[in-house]
């Protein structure tokens, strides 16, 4: 009976060691792995182009322009003059060619007057004309319209909103299409409050995601923001643009991250997390 007592004794001492043992592993494990780097701020960021551009014409609402062929499609990337869309420009021509016309007639009125006075007064009137050709023909005097078609003007863009279908009709509203640079890429991101003491312009940062196959990019902290932002203020341009800083999210400093090794595989609007250098 003793001998029984004391190989029960024996296994529960055994088995109170192996928990304690488990228990204590487990523990370190667990700290091991929510350890955080006390010399950088963790927070996500979007990243966003710098040179957006949003293409349209503005010409006089009596002048109609069609569109005869749209090339694009909404993600496309295109590079330095891809052609985007083609125009139908006939009413354009027309118009320009029909103030030309008055601007003949008035010239010819002009010759005949002996008045110097009423010289002078056709002369206004011919330059009026001619402002209102050059105001017309500066409209399509853009970067990104060669002849009647509309072009990327970047070396390396992508399509972030297509306005028009084949057959339709240019509005003064509406942009034709938005590009936006794949080359100059930064990343806005809604750093904490708490952290306004410890970000600063110049700052080193890593930018990684798991979208890119754990690859990492380095850069820099280009712009703090001199003023707390917050997030009830949800009509503010740079909380549009920023990323989520924390959970709760009440209020933020905004700050802009270069991306300093851009491959050419980070997107706009892709979310990244970034680790920023105290240091």
């Amino acid at each position: 009976m003793k001998k029984n007592k004391l190989v029960i004794a024996a296994v529960c001492v055994c088995a109170a060691s192996l928990l304690s043992g488990c228990g204590g592993s487990s523990s370190s494990s667990g700290k091991v792995q929510g350890k955080k780097d006390s010399n950088a701020i963790q927070v996500t960021g979007t990243v966003k182009s710098k040179n957006v551009e949003s293409i349209s014409l503005g010409l006089p609402e009596n002048i109609t322009v069609g569109v005869n062929n749209v090339y694009v499609k909404l993600g496309q990337e295109v590079k330095k003059n891809d052609k985007v869309a083609d125009l139908d420009l006939s009413d354009y021509n027309s118009n320009i060619d029909k103030i030309q016309d008055e601007i003949d007639a008035e010239d010819i009125k002009k010759d005949k007057m002996t008045d110097q006075d009423q010289k002078n007064m056709e002369e206004k009137t011919i330059d009026q004309y001619n402002n209102e050709i050059t105001s017309i023909k500066s409209k399509l005097n853009k970067s990104y319209v060669s002849g009647s078609s509309i072009v990327c003007d970047m070396d390396d863009a992508v399509v972030t909103s297509v306005g028009y279908s084949k057959g339709d009709i240019l509005n003064s509203q509406q942009k034709i299409v938005t590009l936006e640079d794949l080359k100059n890429l930064q990343v806005m991101a809604k750093v904490p409050q708490e952290n306004i003491n410890d970000i600063k312009e110049g700052q080193n940062v890593t930018i990684s995601t798991q979208a890119y196959s754990g690859k990492s990019y380095k850069g820099k902290v280009t712009y703090v923001g001199k003023s707390v932002v917050s997030s009830a203020s949800s009509s503010s341009s740079l909380s549009s643009n920023a990323g989520s800083g924390s959970d709760d999210d009440d209020s933020y400093i905004p700050v802009e991250i270069s991306i300093d090794n851009n491959d050419g595989s980070i997107l706009p609007e892709s979310s990244v997390d970034l680790s920023i250098s105290r240091k």
